[in-house]
């Protein structure tokens, strides 16, 4: 099994070129299109890049990117885990908000468009829900995960996590993707299945979609953008702690019930949890070829920090 896998070092590579191609996307913003910007950089720079190196490699394919089916009875409390997960998420996400806008003064959203009719919204469904969750789910929880897995089950859920969140390139959003990433990596584990990832990914991200077109319609007339905190910042201190206070319980709540769901998923799946087998010895050269994509990350979020500090 050991050489169906991806190595480090071919890992890293992966990691590297898809950060390369998501940085020359990203400056040169080819397409005016949201859904088809998005469309590319999921398929072209996230998924492809990644089955193409699997097959470059000469590595089993279904081994890398965990391809295997989900019991519908899993899938339940996949999808039950996932709803219950999404107010964890988004409060974790609107308290560190809250906390880059006192150190920075104001805030920068990914300009994402909420829809406004059925069409636009089946169409969100389809780009920020399906596409993300395949392609994302492939490359992360698949192919990056299996190379990098030989460090451990804990500190690699950690590293995938990590990598994922900083993926987003989001400040506001940093600590809930954190913590989602964790619990989609747990389910992933535990059925040792990628349509499992790409379920609860689904779910997560086409919910969300779901709840801002409800938004929108109930929204006053002025508020139709989904990152306008300034309502919630121009009021006093006690309101704002009261808020914070008010999702730190439902996150408390939420996340209780999340527990217990994740702890029934691990007593359904005892046949099917994924076996790691944690590598003795890793050299620097395994971790050398992640070193170019860390370092154009890095200088990508130093640009972020300069875009908060200007004006």
């Amino acid at each position: 099994m050991g050489k169906k896998k991806l190595t480090l070092f071919q890992g890293g590579i992966i990691f590297s070129v898809t950060e390369i191609l998501f940085l020359v996307v990203h400056f040169f913003d080819i397409f005016d299109n949201y859904y088809v910007n998005g469309i590319i950089v999921e398929v072209c720079i996230i998924l492809l890049p990644a089955i193409g190196f699997v097959v470059f490699f000469k590595k089993d394919i279904k081994e890398n990117f965990r391809i295997k089916k989900v019991k519908w009875t899993h899938s339940l409390i996949i999808i039950v885990t996932m709803w219950f997960m999404l107010p964890v998420s988004l409060s974790l996400s609107f308290i560190s908000a809250i906390t880059v806008h006192f150190i920075f003064h104001k805030n920068i959203l990914p300009d994402i468009p909420i829809p406004g009719d059925i069409p636009s919204l089946l169409l969100s469904i389809i780009v920020i829900g399906l596409f993300a969750a395949i392609c994302e789910e492939a490359l992360f929880r698949g192919a990056l995960w299996s190379s990098v897995e030989k460090i451990g089950l804990r500190k690699s859920m950690v590293l995938i996590s990590i990598v994922f969140t900083l993926f987003h390139f989001n400040f506001e959003k940093i600590v809930g993707v954190f913590v989602l990433s964790l619990v989609i990596c747990y389910i992933v584990y535990r059925t040792n299945s990628i349509a499992a990832g790409i379920l609860a990914h689904f779910i997560n991200n086409a919910t969300a979609v779901l709840i801002s077109y409800g938004a929108l319609k109930l929204l006053p007339e002025g508020m139709e953008s989904s990152s306008d905190f300034s309502t919630i910042f121009n009021q006093g201190p006690i309101i704002i702690i009261g808020i914070v206070v008010i999702f730190g319980i439902i996150a408390i709540i939420s996340g209780s019930v999340v527990f217990g769901l994740l702890y029934l998923l691990k007593i359904q799946t005892p046949k099917t949890v994924m076996i790691v087998k944690k590598s003795s010895s890793i050299s620097l050269r395994d971790l050398s070829t992640f070193a170019p994509g860390f370092m154009i990350m890095a200088g990508m979020y130093v640009y972020l920090v300069f875009k908060y500090l200007a004006g």
